[in-house]
């Protein structure tokens, strides 16, 4: 007889299984790549398989696609160049059974016939620069040169001085060594920072400490470093550098430069760290590490032979606090990029769409013509110039890591791209000529919520652009879109399906998934306050026929950031609850929240403990009014800034809320803020925008430390009775573990029922996906047993 716990692991087993993360697609030689991410509990690791499906010229449909394949995981990336006649793969080998130094090595192979061929294997020396990095959002990015595709543009760590100890006598031999400056060894400073130690960007980018640009010749498989950026010899100021592309002309590249003063803060998830976008020349460069003798006359910079020499570079945006994210379009030789000149002192917030021209004559920028396409959103309005809104909430702007490599249309007029509308990601045609704004309507007669789902851009074809939609109860498909003025249409015959992925053996799939036992809806409500601008927008996921008749008891689940958002996508873990444990579940949008212009943004730095607080009950107790679930019986869930948010909850309503789970939960900001590798987020969210001094460092004042503790959960500690279970990640850089660990040892002392469990080798995201389902599984009995 299969008991609850078999149960609960076969449940999770069929959800996750159905889970469609895709980490990479491309539209290339008529057919839509994507790379699919799947959990492998057995093994704990992630696994990619590919999936080609065929486009069809001439119909609407899809061709008829092979099984999708896996991905060796020594391939690290894939890139096909702009015509589809070459792709690049990113391969780290194991050479632990060779005489090598180093037990892995990275290679970029070259394959031709559209990756039907091995052209040419390129060993990268550690002599030159260390691990290659391919992430878009940050620190990473790869890109070929146009036209005869036979040069790449990318990131690797730089390669820090050589140092050795004062009682090491030895000499480096020359075979040995590594190459420029680096090459040069001192005595007594392989403990020192900024010489054998490196700062490095925090949580996540453990590893990232010196991002810098390198060409690598197709040709002759010769790699050299860019040298004239930013940030070099004589200047003050240190930059790390990221996503880089070539100009429309190939001479030079563009690239998005990170201010490092006076210290590195962590990166992942910030994206208010200061950054501006940089071109560089490379012609010279270029010349010295290829075989030809002069560019191709398809690469030819117009009339001049010759570049000026690889001297200088540009600063393309002098007067923007933030920019990143630079793409190029060839047919049209325009430079797009996200930016916002003031920028914002929160970890997130609204951007604006601007291009320049490329003089392709003189090859260089041409910063008079740089025009806004899209400008930041303050406050969503219905009579703005974009006539759309989605469930009641107008145009907030665009709130999106990353513009997709692919993001322009064939002919160069429009822009695509996704961003946060309220709940929902949605997908967006932006015209190049005027700046105008058309959402991707899904429009499905079978499915009344299709319009209404989850978006993300895959790539473009013709007049037809791929998306990925799912909703909280549909893991989701693959439909094709017009990019014809009529932006809607059937989409019933042009779906492709993403079948699921076993995630382990331990049980079998309960397939198909029971897609219409979970519904969902949009609620939105009004602050307490009453402020006109802003609103609270939540989810919730209701479980159908409940074999008791009874009405459902409540989880609610504040997300982390805070300014990050719930989206309408399809969430494995919300599902599960929902599905599996029979609890209707409310994520909840409070403001602060993006996807709802900079206003909302801008509302919560100073009153983070407050205002969350508030929304978060103002959201609860209007859906108790509602009798849909049982009021007697209301849990909540969160973590990072939602696990702060459970224990403020449970601390000022603890008649309310009847039980919690916090994952890496902000505990106490006083004890956070000389430990984290985000101290400015501590200061911002306790004590408002400007607290912070991007110039300098010092510690926090007296009264600083008290205002923080004021706003934590801990301040309301007493007053908790609720059972509580914390999930840690040892290795989180974020929220220090101690943070969790006091709260569970003063809630223990107190004697309140509590549980506590330790995931030595996972970070802030718990995600290793053995410590993942431990965590989601324990979280769903926890409340079995206390709610």
């Amino acid at each position: 007889m299969a008991t609850q716990a078999s149960n609960d692991v076969e449940a999770y087993n069929t959800i996750f299984s159905s889970v469609i993360e895709l980490s990479g697609s491309y539209v290339r030689n008529n057919a839509l790549t994507v790379i699919r991410s799947v959990r492998d509990i057995d093994c704990n690791k992630r696994r990619k398989f590919v999936y080609h499906i065929p486009i069809a010229h001439d119909t609407k449909t899809f061709g008829v696609a092979p099984p999708p394949y896996e991905l060796s995981s020594s391939v690290k990336y894939v890139l096909p160049s702009p015509t589809g006649a070459k792709i690049a793969k990113l391969v780290e080998e194991d050479t632990s059974n060779s005489k090598a130094n180093n037990k892995k090595r990275q290679v970029i192979e070259i394959w031709t016939h559209g990756g039907a061929s091995l052209q040419k294997r390129i060993l990268l020396s550690d002599k030159i620069h260390g691990k290659v990095y391919t992430e878009l959002s940050k620190f990473g990015g790869m890109s070929w040169k146009s036209g005869d595709e036979d040069a790449l543009v990318y990131i690797a760590e730089r390669l820090s001085p050589t140092t050795k100890s004062f009682f090491d006598s030895s000499t480096e031999e020359n075979g040995d060594k590594k190459q420029g400056a680096e090459s040069v060894v001192t005595t007594g400073t392989q403990f020192t920072v900024g010489v054998g130690i490196q700062q490095d960007w925090g949580e996540k980018y453990s590893d990232v400490c010196n991002p810098a640009l390198f060409l690598l010749s197709v040709d002759t498989g010769k790699v050299a470093p860019i040298s004239n950026v930013p940030g070099g010899e004589g200047e003050r100021t240190e930059f790390s550098f990221g996503q880089p592309v070539f100009s429309p002309c190939g001479s030079h590249v563009i690239y998005t430069a990170w201010d490092e003063c006076p210290r590195k803060l962590g990166a992942i998830y910030c994206f208010q760290r200061p950054s501006k976008i940089y071109s560089s020349s490379v012609f010279h460069l270029l010349m010295s590490i290829s075989n030809n003798s002069s560019l191709n006359s398809k690469q030819d910079c117009g009339e001049r032979s010759y570049p000026p020499p690889d001297l200088d570079y540009i600063c393309i945006t002098p007067n923007d606090r933030l920019a990143r994210s630079p793409r190029v379009s060839l047919a049209t030789t325009v430079v797009a990029f996200l930016c916002n000149s003031k920028g914002f002192d929160s970890h997130n917030g609204c951007m604006g769409l601007d291009i320049i021209d490329w003089d392709t004559k003189d090859s260089k920028p041409l910063l008079s013509t740089r025009r806004a396409l899209v400008e930041p959103v303050f406050t969503p309005r219905k009579d703005s110039a974009v006539k759309h809104s989605f469930f009641g909430l107008s145009f907030p702007g665009l709130f999106l890591d990353y513009l997709p490599p692919d993001c322009f249309s064939f002919d160069g007029r429009y822009i695509f791209c996704d961003t946060q509308w309220g709940s929902a990601s949605k997908s967006l045609k932006i015209s190049v000529l005027d700046g105008s704004v058309e959402p991707l309507w899904i429009d499905d007669s079978t499915d009344s919520h299709c319009g209404n789902s989850h978006q993300s851009f895959l790539g473009a074809f013709e007049n037809r652009i791929f998306l990925f939609h799912s909703e909280p109860n549909r893991p989701g498909s693959i439909v094709a879109v017009s990019t014809s003025e009529k932006t809607r249409f059937d989409t019933t015959d042009i779906k492709f399906t993403l079948h699921p992925i076993a995630i382990t053996s331990y049980s079998p799939l309960n397939y198909p998934l029971e897609m219409e036992a979970v519904q969902w809806k949009i609620i939105n409500s009004n602050p307490s306050d009453r402020d006109p601008d802003n609103i609270i927008q939540s989810i919730l996921l209701m479980p159908q026929n409940r074999m008791d008749g009874t009405k459902p008891p409540l989880i609610v689940v504040p997300h982390g950031g805070p300014h990050s958002c719930s989206s309408i996508s399809f969430m494995p873990t919300s599902f599960f609850l929902c599905l599996q444990g029979k609890y209707a579940v409310l994520l909840v949008n409070y403001r602060g929240s993006t996807g709802f212009g900079q206003a909302s943004i801008d509302s919560l730095p100073g009153k983070a403990g407050a205002r969350d607080v508030q929304d978060l009950f103002t959201a609860t107790t209007s859906l108790l009014e509602e009798e849909e679930v049982d009021a007697s019986r209301v849990g909540i869930c969160g973590g990072s800034h939602g696990g702060f948010l459970a224990g403020h909850m449970i601390g000022q309503f603890p008649d309310l809320f009847k039980v919690a789970a916090m994952r890496n939960p902000v505990t106490n900001i006083a004890t956070m803020v000389t430990s984290t590798d985000i101290a400015d987020w501590c200061y911002v969210e306790a004590l408002g925008a400007g607290s912070y001094d991007w110039t300098k460092f010092r510690p926090p004042f007296k009264d600083e430390l008290n205002s923080m503790h004021d706003a934590s959960p801990v301040a309301h500690v007493q007053n908790v009775k609720s059972p509580t279970l914390i999930a840690l990640g040892m290795s989180d850089r974020r929220v220090p573990p101690s943070q969790g660990l006091e709260y569970y040892y003063t809630l223990r002392s107190k004697g309140v029922a509590t549980k506590l469990l330790v995931y030595k080798e996972d970070d802030h995201a718990i995600d290793s996906p053995v410590s993942e389902a431990d965590h989601w599984i324990n979280i769903k009995q926890w409340f079995d047993d206390h709610l």
